[in-house]
């Protein structure tokens, strides 16, 4: 719990950049989640440093914040502050050209959407299977986000990360350890920039597949819903989650407004005012359900986070 007098403090220092009591549900994709207690919009690397020690120090809860776009935050809300990095950390630029390919860095906080164009604006190509993928760069790369085309990943470079101990390390390609919807690390650090190595594309072309992709997740997902994309991991082998869902006969099944979408079984939704207790017991249904079926337990791809509300 943070106490009156560190509320004060917080609110003294941060001013406009800091929200209390906060609903999470406005700042996740699934719009469902409780308060925290204090949202932090760090301007830059000093300030962020800051903010951690500090917590630390008063042994203080931090978790670290983008779009929340693989998320879900139970109905309690969070305790402790919530970073968000989204007013901060926005610099996209090239850093330097390597025979047919460039080195461009992004910083944690830079949507998707920000870097596939800023990608296909400089003619430079690798980047398009993540063209619709929400979320920002730093959730992006800690999820390997991605899709049937590519992931994260393939293209990164380097990364620079800011330590639990508050030191700012660069660990290159070789030193990380990318896996299906995942990037071994220390929970406790942070991602603070990512350097990608691209290829040279044609920007008319690239930015026309862009378009396509989004064309085909439009035609294939339910966009129009507010969601945390592919809800479950697929198995390493064998049908993937959405089929063996749809396979459980669970293809629209609610609970309260919280439904498995009728469009892609691996997609939960909330039709209006799904609670994430709402969501979280569809999502237990759903697991049980093809367990049954199938003898495989699906593993949620989505960060679950929070309190429950207590009685």
């Amino acid at each position: 719990m943070i106490s009156k007098d560190n509320r004060m403090f917080l609110a003294d220092r941060y001013k406009k950049r800091i929200l209390f009591d906060e609903p999470m549900a406005r700042h996740t994709t699934l719009r469902v989640g409780g308060p925290a207690e204090a949202l932090i919009y760090p301007k830059d690397i000093k300030e962020l440093t800051y903010i951690i020690d500090w917590a630390l120090k008063k042994s203080i809860p931090l978790m670290v914040l983008g779009t929340g776009s693989n998320l879900l935050v139970r109905d309690g809300g969070i305790q402790g502050i919530v970073v968000n990095l989204r007013k901060g950390f926005q610099e996209v630029r090239l850093v330097k050209k390597i025979g047919d390919t460039t080195l461009i860095m992004a910083e944690a906080g830079v949507h998707l959407a920000k870097l596939v164009a800023f990608a296909a604006d400089h003619n430079l190509a690798g980047l398009t299977f993540a063209a619709g993928v929400p979320g920002t760069v730093g959730g992006a790369v800690r999820m390997n986000a991605g899709t049937a085309t590519g992931c994260m990943g393939d293209i990164i470079d380097a990364l620079d990360v800011l330590l639990s101990a508050g030191d700012v390390i660069d660990i290159k390609r070789d030193k990380l350890n990318f896996s299906y919807r995942r990037l071994e690390m220390d929970p406790k650090s942070i991602i603070l920039k990512a350097y990608f190595k691209l290829g040279l594309g044609s920007g008319d072309a690239l930015r026309k597949a862009a378009v396509s992709m989004l064309e085909q997740r439009r035609a294939r997902q339910p966009l129009s819903f507010p969601s945390a994309g592919s809800f479950f991991k697929n198995p390493a082998t064998g049908p993937s989650a959405g089929k063996l869902i749809e396979e459980a006969g669970l293809k629209g099944y609610r609970v309260n407004d919280a439904q498995v979408s009728e469009k892609h079984a691996n997609f939960i939704i909330n039709r209006n005012k799904a609670t994430a207790e709402d969501i979280l017991g569809l999502v237990n249904i759903v697991q049980d359900s093809v367990h049954k079926k199938s003898g495989i337990l699906l593993e949620p791809e989505v960060v679950i986070v929070g309190e429950k509300i207590r009685a």
